[in-house]
């Protein structure tokens, strides 16, 4: 009997670490954007957001997804690479909860690089760029030191 409760016991303890250990859930791209701006037609929305997905975050590794849409540079005498692609939007809603959220430059990268307009890698800097709003006339940029965010800027 008491063999028993000690496996029963040890078991439910194991059962119970591997349930705590697991809490990081897993931060997934978004690739499918929608239009939730009423200022915006359908047919912009599809024109802006032609190139969406063209660039991806993954494994701490920037992976260009259609090399015709990104325009890749890296400054012969600096450390400094730019990542810029154009007819890129990020949907009013995302832009109004990509500010309100608290994400690491790993979560911002991995969830919302689809929609990026420029990234600038500069050492342990990096600076992301979206357009968004109606007619694409407004902007968000987030600058990161390592993986803190220093500083977010938005015109609206």
């Amino acid at each position: 009997m008491k063999k028993k409760l000690v496996i029963l016991v040890t078991l439910a303890i194991c059962l119970i670490m591997v349930g705590c250990a697991n809490t990081n859930k897993e931060t997934k791209a978004i690739t499918d954007w929608k239009n939730d701006d009423g200022n915006v037609s359908d047919k912009e929305f599809k024109e802006y957001t032609k190139n969406n997905n063209s660039l991806s975050y993954e494994k701490d590794k920037f992976v260009i997804k259609k090399s015709e849409n990104v325009n890749k540079a890296t400054a012969d005498d600096t450390n400094i690479t730019t990542y810029s692609v154009s007819d890129v939007y990020l949907p009013k809603d995302m832009a109004r909860k990509l500010l309100k959220d608290d994400l690491t430059k790993t979560e911002l990268l991995t969830k919302y690089i689809g929609a990026a307009q420029a990234i600038t890698v500069d050492g342990d800097k990096t600076t992301v760029s979206f357009v968004t709003g109606p007619r694409g006339y407004e902007n968000i940029t987030f600058v990161f030191e390592k993986d803190k965010l220093v500083d977010k800027k938005k015109d609206f």
